[in-house]
């Protein structure tokens, strides 16, 4: 499943036309609130792999000041914090993929393994361009062959070396 969120549906919709042309079936969600992430993060049955396309900055996902001034009253300054989402994750099982800037933190990273999923990979900064379209791609594309999340995303970050900086949060690493 793809979660494309505000302003991010060009990317999405790019990953979806690469991996449906891999042959894979590709469920794409735009989301416009907040009350829609939660429905994808709380899914059942929950996806095996999740991406969320978006926008990020300083740990949150970015809705927008539109979303805000119509209701966001969870958001801080346009962006949904983890902390406001946490209790709502219910990912068993899942490898979740962030296509936002600066989502690869520890708080966003811990809110999607106590909710379940299996792996959480995300940008630890700010990736150059298209590049993380790419990235995303071949991390998807190593998960969908049977590579185990590390191999996958070594592999992403090597073929985008000093454009994408892909981090890695195991829920093994998370209990420890």
């Amino acid at each position: 499943m793809i979660a494309a969120l505000p302003d991010s549906g060009l990317e999405a919709v790019a990953l979806r036309s690469v991996l449906e042309a891999s042959g894979h079936r590709v469920d794409l969600r735009f989301i416009a609130t907040p009350k829609q992430f939660r429905q994808v993060i709380a899914a059942v049955p929950a996806p095996e792999l999740l991406t969320i396309c978006g926008h990020g900055a300083a740990g949150g996902l970015h809705f927008g000041s539109l979303v805000a001034s119509a209701g966001g009253h969870e958001l801080v300054d346009g962006f949904l914090m983890p902390e406001r989402f946490a209790g709502d994750v219910t990912l068993p099982d899942c490898t979740v993929l962030c296509t936002a800037c600066d989502s690869g933190s520890a708080a966003l990273a811990r809110t999607f393994l106590e909710g379940g999923a299996k792996a959480y990979i995300a940008p630890a900064g700010e990736p150059e361009g298209g590049d993380v379209l790419v990235a995303a791609h071949l991390v998807l594309h190593g998960l969908l062959r049977g590579r185990d999340p590390e191999t996958a995303m070594a592999a992403a970050n090597a073929a985008v070396a000093g454009a994408v900086s892909l981090t890695l949060h195991p829920r093994e690493a998370h209990a420890a």
